[in-house]
């Protein structure tokens, strides 16, 4: 993994770092991340041939798809029990004059 921007002055220039992903499990969660991100249709943008951009119309028919949402639902789902303990935490604070009477 590394820098898409792969151009001589970044690489002349800059600093950039390159490393290999070898785990199977982390090469399964990139390529999951890669196929949200690239099955976005909600702030996706596709470049012509001109060079120019357009915006990506979801298919007719099909759920419109965005990256940002699915990786929330994602993260709240996989942390559910650490999300349940905290929400059981409540803040209760001390006055000062509890504090005066001690």
């Amino acid at each position: 993994m590394g820098s898409a921007d792969w151009m001589p002055r970044n690489l002349d220039r800059r600093v950039e770092i390159m490393f290999p992903v070898e785990d199977e499990i982390l090469k399964s969660q990139v390529k999951h991340i890669l196929d949200v991100q690239l099955s976005d249709t909600l702030k996706a943008y596709e470049m012509t041939d001109d060079g120019s951009y357009v915006r990506i119309k979801p298919s007719r028919g099909k759920k419109p798809v965005g990256a940002q949402d699915t990786f929330c639902k994602e993260a709240k789902k996989n942390n559910e029990p650490e999300i349940d303990f905290f929400k059981k935490r409540t803040f209760v604070p001390i006055l000062a004059n509890e504090v005066l009477d001690e």
